[in-house]
């Protein structure tokens, strides 16, 4: 990492965290997705994507934008495996303040454009071809333009501060800065997120048709009080990046999405969502199947659904592969539990044991209302007494008679 900060600027500051090593981001995916989650911007290098495959990118986690470049072209022949790419991730919730930005014919080199009232920062990307240091290094020309691409651009860029963060391939001193971007600070349009998950949905095939008037009745009041911002609903612009237009139009899908759930806890019955039952061995036999199927059915859908070619094909195969490792994970779930409990009994860990045995024994199950028509815990734990006690006494009488006898 390189930090440049022109003089007489004031100090902007960024936090970075420890990089993780992923090539291939197909492969990667669960890698990209931890690093999506502790992270508001992401930079990758050796993507081995081509063109057509960047959208890959933009599906890998829900709440993060992205972009990317390829090393080689879709009709390039390789030889041997894929190679090069970069792609940077940045959160939505800084979509306001984030302008990505690709230069012509480079293949190495891409930027992030984050400004704030004042402040500004510029981050280059970089995946530089492997240099030793010598001049006489056939990679020498290449490295150096590279340099010289990335020094040109911060050198012309209004943006006061920059950073250059990737894969230099080089031996270099080293060198260790803090900086601290405060993006809680960011004022901006809020992402809007998913309202699916929630304890009480409303239950609509329960609704009956006084629930449905009540809830026309109460939404359509609160529908009729939302303002509408007309300019930026009739922007013309197919790339308006008009912060304020964004900021009305989020406003606007908040303002609607809130009248009609507001109305429909109100008046409509609800249902109350299941709870989520884990899959004993989902982490060592599923996980990597649906990932793959998720990709895919995401890549297939972003290309119009189409019924037949590749993309249908690794779809469809993908799909395959994940719902017969489900199926499997469901018939030996006795198994794999009874793995699981052997597994932590090896190392001699009492406590990871004992959490597994505690895991298994489903002490969340309820309890029978009653047995053979006897309710309440005290009346039946008396009559599993009384029951149990007539055994042993019978037991205990046949063997003093044989005794004596």
């Amino acid at each position: 990492m390189v930090i440049f900060q022109k003089a007489d600027t004031p100090t902007c500051k960024l936090k970075l965290k420890d990089s993780t090593l992923v090539q291939n981001v197909k492969s990667s995916i669960p890698d990209v997705y931890t690093m999506c989650y502790n992270s508001d911007i992401v930079f990758l290098q050796e993507t081995w994507l081509s063109p057509s495959e960047i959208v890959i990118l933009k599906a890998l986690h829900p709440d993060f934008y992205a972009d990317g470049v390829s090393a080689f072209q879709d009709d390039e022949q390789l030889i041997g495996r894929p190679h090069g790419g970069i792609g940077i991730l940045w959160r939505k919730t800084l979509g306001a303040h984030v302008n990505c930005l690709k230069y012509d014919g480079e293949r190495r080199l891409m930027a992030l454009s984050v400004k704030h009232g004042s402040h500004s920062l510029l981050l280059l990307n970089v995946y530089l071809p492997y240099f030793t240091g010598s001049d006489n290094d056939d990679n020498y020309h290449e490295f150096m333009a590279v340099i010289g691409k990335a020094i040109g651009i911060i050198g012309t860029s209004p943006t006061l501060n920059a950073c250059i963060i990737g894969d230099f391939n080089a031996y270099h001193f080293p060198l260790a800065m803090s900086f601290e971007l405060p993006t809680s600070e960011l004022s901006g349009p809020e992402p809007v997120r998913s309202t699916t998950i929630r304890a009480n949905t409303a239950s609509w095939e329960r609704a009956t048709k006084s629930n449905i008037e009540a809830y026309h009745r109460r939404c359509s009041p609160l529908l009729s009080s939302i303002a509408i911002p007309h300019v930026a609903l009739l922007c013309s612009d197919a790339q308006c990046d008009n912060i304020s237009h964004r900021e009305a139009i989020s406003k606007l899908y908040r303002d609607i999405t809130n009248a009609m759930l507001t109305s429909s806890a109100a008046s409509i019955p609800t249902k109350r969502q299941q709870k989520h039952k884990p899959v004993p061995g989902w982490n060592e036999f599923v996980k990597e199947h649906h990932a793959a199927a998720r990709l895919s059915f995401t890549l297939w859908v972003s290309a119009g659904k189409p019924r037949q070619g590749s993309l249908h094909e690794q779809m469809s195969r993908d799909r395959a592969r994940f719902k017969f490792a489900l199926r499997r994970c469901k018939r030996d779930e006795a198994q794999i539990k009874a793995d699981k409990l052997a597994e932590s009994f090896l190392p001699l860990d009492n406590t990871a044991f004992w959490k597994e045995v505690q895991a298994q024994s489903l002490r969340s199950t309820p309890l029978v209302a009653s047995v053979n028509g006897i309710s309440g815990e005290d009346a039946i734990a008396n009559m599993w007494a009384k029951h149990y006690g007539e055994i042993l006494n019978a037991s205990d009488r046949n063997t003093s008679r044989k005794t004596s006898n």
